[in-house]
């Protein structure tokens, strides 16, 4: 059986198969036969949304913050205690998931095993977040995170770009931001390296620097861990003159879990 269901997803993988026949698929959690990606009963046991911090997408602690810092809390509710320490340099991040299982595991055969078809089913995702289709609603322009051309050669895609335009095709523009050199691969990477593995690596593209100016902007990525990805793309942002920053995201790790890329294997 195990034989036969490897054999049904390699055929649903098929570009001709996505375009032609709607035939049940397999839930990519519990392996049963299902009429989408994860079954209703995968689904419902998922981990609930949180109460997140609205800079930095973070989950909210419960307990109150110290007495020194109750007034700047009182004045915005809903930003942990870290954000109103240090602030991020965008507005707002919103995340639509968290991620853990199952998230991480489709997130890491989308990004990292080639499953691009899985694009359609996370935007979904992301698309039933109220507070991302505000963000969405209130852009000027969606921007992907961008990779390399050593990353994208290698990967064949960009996940962040399929995602965007899964989002909203009209808004994307896809090579706004570009990344001046390979750096290595932030998954894997301790926190202290992941914070400065990026620093000078992002930059506007000239050809578009009269359109970003005075634009709003969201930044669009898959996997949010110490956000030193979204601040250099926000830095370069800021420098080309956007009015603002915001970010969405697919999924927001603690930086508690294991690497991205073993994930799923």
């Amino acid at each position: 059986m195990n034989v036969i269901r490897k054999a049904y997803r390699s055929w649903q993988a098929n570009p001709l198969f996505q375009k032609t026949w709607s035939w049940p698929s397999l839930c990519r959690v519990c392996h049963a036969w299902a009429t989408q990606t994860v079954c209703a009963a995968c689904l419902s046991a998922a981990p609930k949304p949180l109460h997140r911090c609205a800079r930095c997408a973070m989950p909210l602690a419960a307990s109150p913050p110290t007495a020194l810092l109750q007034s700047a809390f009182m004045r915005e509710p809903s930003v942990c205690i870290a954000c109103l320490l240090s602030p991020p340099p965008w507005q707002r991040c919103c995340a639509a998931l968290p991620y853990a299982p199952p998230w991480s595991g489709l997130i890491s055969a989308y990004k990292y095993q080639g499953e691009a078809g899985l694009v359609r089913f996370l935007a979904l995702q992301m698309k039933a977040h109220e507070d991302i289709q505000q963000l969405i609603a209130q852009a000027d322009l969606l921007l992907p995170v961008p990779l390399s051309a050593q990353r994208l050669q290698q990967r064949g895609f960009n996940q962040s770009l399929l995602l965007a335009r899964a989002l909203s095709p009209r808004q994307t523009l896809p090579d706004a931001l570009l990344r001046l050199r390979d750096t290595p691969s932030q998954a894997g990477l301790p926190r202290e390296e992941r914070l400065h593995n990026l620093t000078h690596a992002m930059a506007c593209n000239p050809r578009y620097l009269s359109t970003l100016l005075g634009q709003r902007v969201v930044l669009v990525d898959d996997v949010l861990t110490t956000g030193s990805t979204l601040r250099a793309c926000t830095e370069a942002l800021r420098s080309a003159g956007v009015s603002s920053v915001d970010c969405i995201v697919l999924a927001r790790a603690t930086g508690h879990e294991p690497p991205q890329s073993t994930l799923g294997h």
